[in-house]
């Protein structure tokens, strides 16, 4: 019997009618709810306005296939993350790399078999809880003497920055994402030299550090490093983001 699957809300990204019916009935039988979509950009249409806890990724798909789909997504820079592990008929090593890179979870050869998705769901579920936790631990994402040492100490300024940021950073990995996906790669470029400023003045040191990190990354081309840079910058502005909601609530 499943442990961790039993009403988990489930995004099945498959594009041939056969997987999609066999994997379908098993995940209802281990007491899933069940969406699909047949191609990647479908999938990012339903994973955009629905809160999903796993979403299994096909790689061979029409329109786009699951590894753009993937990084696309993560792109979003949505927190938390949702899981993706990716089906895949393809047993190489180098797949499981590039499954990776993409910003996937694991890897499952189809067919697919429900008590190793549930193990594997497990333990990536377990994982992450074990990231929280550490990212608990870190020390502040803004150093709030630093900050106000760009604005001459002066309070109520240096709160209206913050505000100014929060309004202008929120979202704006959904914008990159989107850039770099398209491959307007100047226009990314500028958004994470833009956080790199903007984080230097509110003293988010270590996020002005990684945008600076994914601004060389995108001006040199380096696209093999862009989904780990994104996975950095977007969980480090999340943490800034929630600091600077909780100083604007005092």
């Amino acid at each position: 019997m499943s442990k961790h699957l039993p009403g988990m809300h489930i995004l099945l990204v498959e594009d041939d009618p056969f997987s999609r019916l066999v994997t379908e009935l098993l995940l209802n039988e281990a007491g899933c709810h069940v969406q699909h979509a047949v191609h990647g950009r479908a999938a990012i249409e339903l994973q955009s306005g629905t809160r999903f806890d796993l979403i299994l990724m096909d790689l061979d798909l029409p329109e786009m296939n699951g590894f753009t789909a993937t990084r696309f997504m993560r792109m979003q820079g949505e927190q938390p993350a949702i899981p993706i592990i990716a089906l895949t008929a393809n047993e190489k090593v180098s797949n499981r790399e590039q499954c990776m890179l993409a910003g996937m979870d694991d890897v499952l050869i189809k067919p697919i078999n429900i008590h190793l998705l549930d193990s594997v769901f497990g333990r990536v579920c377990a994982e992450r809880e074990n990231h929280q936790s550490d990212l608990a631990k870190q020390v502040p994402a803004i150093d709030r003497n630093a900050g106000l040492k760009s604005v001459d100490g002066q309070e109520e300024f240096y709160r209206r920055i913050l505000e100014s940021f929060r309004k202008r950073q929120t979202n704006v990995m959904g914008e990159f994402g989107a850039m770099l996906a398209d491959g307007h790669l100047a226009e990314a470029q500028r958004i994470m030299h833009t956080l790199k400023g903007s984080g230097a003045t509110i003293g988010a040191s270590t996020l002005s550090k990684l945008a600076g990190d994914f601004e060389v990354a995108i001006r040199e081309n380096w696209q093999d490093q862009f989904a780990q840079q994104l996975d950095l910058v977007s969980a480090e502005l999340s943490r800034v983001i929630a600091e600077i909601d909780q100083t604007l609530r005092l």
